[in-house]
């Protein structure tokens, strides 16, 4: 059924047909812009949505600081001291005499469109955002009542800004229409301001209650902080608490996991520190209806697994970084997990470290692999796997263990096998990769060729012909000379891209010296063919 749409709507539409630009005029002046003018000068009706659309998203702050009189603008130059920022004009503004009502008419008026703020500082229109602090001063109520996604950023400043200095900039953007905050501070700026930090963590929900992406990161150990605020967010679909070049995340506990998995439209949870003795397995209920990515940064075995045995089976993207320390049992507990709810997982990456003492039993390792080979995900993708086991591979993979794949995997693309219990051997390779046709990118810790007959390769492996783009193979255990290795991979994967990757230099010349022979050869035949036409 066709949606019937008000008159201002419709109005609202035209407006957003003329502009042909997501950029503000101010950057970047189309002709749509003289076009939307002349419409807003025809109609009263119009006039309204063409001012809504002309200020939603603002790249240059100063056409809107022009507008209150009482501010005084100069430039200055920043940066140029450090190699890697060359210098460049920054406008700042000060207040030279105070600010009445009126002053505020023609501000408010605009800045009550404002929806998207994106606040330079390294550009031609840079405008110290230390102004928005200092009006927030005059005013009761936020700056920009309709702001959704404020974006600023402080390139000038190669780290994150700490803490006492940020929150001031922060606060004159929050508003109840709010729906994305990221904040990142200074860890070494934790101590003197933990008691600031807490309070404004902890006010966010009642400032912004529609948040629907909520960032953090610069989490100091000591002393912690409390999160239990986040379980305020009704309407939070994505949470992050760290960032991807590392850092570290408190642990969460089973009260905060709790309310967590109750938030009905939580789409991505993301670097996160997860413990097993933080958390009591009697508080831990299924929940996370909504929960479509999840990143666990850090922790152990034992947390790993009691996040997954909360999780509803939505998830489409899972990524355990690091898990330190846990039992075989915990690590095929983990796999459980996982295999009975990735009926929607496309990708899934699982690294931890296991250092068992006495090492693996044949039995746990076999386990352990039959658990791997048999994860029942019809969607995935791309599989990620390590146990994090510096010593010798202490088990094979077998021909039968792999030969179920091609039923359990149909849209299989990567497979990443690191620092593992099990390794493939030439034949089990032969055979996953008959299973797998669609793979196009296979890297390998291990390669066994320790009961490997050299004579009877590369016959003793079937022509796969398969689509592999990218192989690699750190290292094997055993001895067999390049020649024969080669000619095997030549005939499972002959259109990878040959490279030292493959064992060694050696290996990978070999591969690519096949390659072009075959080329040749078919270039012969094929000329040959057209000569007898």
């Amino acid at each position: 059924m066709a949606q019937v749409l008000s008159i201002r709507e419709i109005c609202f539409e035209i407006c957003l047909q003329l502009k042909s630009s997501p950029a503000h005029p101010v950057l970047h002046p189309g002709p749509w812009m003289g076009d939307l003018l002349h419409l807003a000068l025809c109609s009263r009706s119009i006039a309204e949505e063409a001012m809504r659309v002309l200020w939603m998203v603002i790249h240059d702050a100063e056409p809107l600081l022009r507008l209150l009189p009482g501010l005084e603008s100069t430039s200055v130059v920043v940066g140029g001291d450090q190699d890697w920022l060359p210098p460049f004009e920054m406008k700042t503004y000060r207040v030279i005499r105070p600010l009445q009502k009126d002053d505020w008419t023609r501000f408010d008026a605009y800045s009550r469109y404002i929806r998207h703020f994106h606040l330079q500082s390294v550009s031609s229109l840079a405008v110290d955002p230390d102004i928005f602090r200092i009006l927030s001063h005059y005013e009761l109520t936020p700056l920009f009542p309709s702001l959704v996604n404020p974006d600023w950023s402080n390139e000038f400043r190669r780290q994150a800004a700490p803490i006492r200095e940020i929150i001031p900039q922060i606060m004159p953007f929050l508003g109840p229409l709010l729906r994305k905050l990221t904040v990142g501070v200074h860890a070494s700026s934790w101590n003197e301001s933990h008691d600031d930090l807490t309070a404004f963590l902890h006010m966010i929900p009642q400032r912004c209650p529609s948040l629907e992406t909520f960032g953090f990161s610069g989490f100091s150990h000591h002393p912690l902080i409390s999160l239990s605020f986040l379980g305020q967010f009704q309407k939070l679909q994505r949470l992050c608490l760290g960032s991807d070049d590392g850092g570290w995340s408190p642990p969460m506990d089973a009260a905060l996991l709790c309310s967590l998995s109750k938030l009905p439209k939580l789409l991505e949870l993301s670097h996160i520190t997860v413990f097993g003795a933080d958390n009591m397995p009697s508080l831990i209920k299924p929940g996370f209806p909504s929960l479509k990515t999840l990143t666990i940064d850090s922790g152990d075995l034992r947390g790993v697994e009691l996040v997954l045995k909360m999780l509803s089976p939505t998830l489409q993207h899972c990524s355990v970084g690091s898990a330190h320390g846990g039992t075989y049992n915990e690590y095929l507990a983990c796999l459980g997990h996982i295999s009975s709810k990735g009926e929607f997982l496309e990708s899934f990456e699982f690294g931890c470290i296991i250092a068992p003492i006495p090492p693996p039993t044949e039995e746990a390792v076999s386990s352990i692999v039959q658990a791997i080979f048999t994860l029942k995900l019809p969607r995935v993708r791309a599989l990620e796997l390590s146990q994090g086991w510096e010593e010798d591979c202490v088990g094979i993979i077998s021909p039968s263990d792999v030969e179920q794949c091609s039923l359990i995997w149909p849209q299989f693309k990567s497979f990443i096998m690191t620092t593992s219990f099990a390794s493939f051997t030439l034949h089990s390779l032969s055979t996953f990769a008959s299973q797998c046709r669609s793979l196009k990118r296979l890297v390998l810790d291990v390669l066994d060729v320790t009961a490997t007959d050299a004579t009877a390769l590369p016959h003793g492996i079937p022509v796969l012909s398969h689509g592999l783009q990218y192989l690699s193979i750190f290292s094997l255990e055993g001895v067999i000379h390049p020649a024969p290795l080669a000619g095997m991979l030549d005939r499972m994967f002959p259109h990878v891209y040959a490279n030292s990757s493959i064992v060694n230099d050696d290996v990978g010349l070999l591969i690519s010296t096949l390659q072009t022979a075959r080329r040749d050869q078919e270039q012969r035949m094929k000329l040959t063919s057209l000569a007898g036409c």
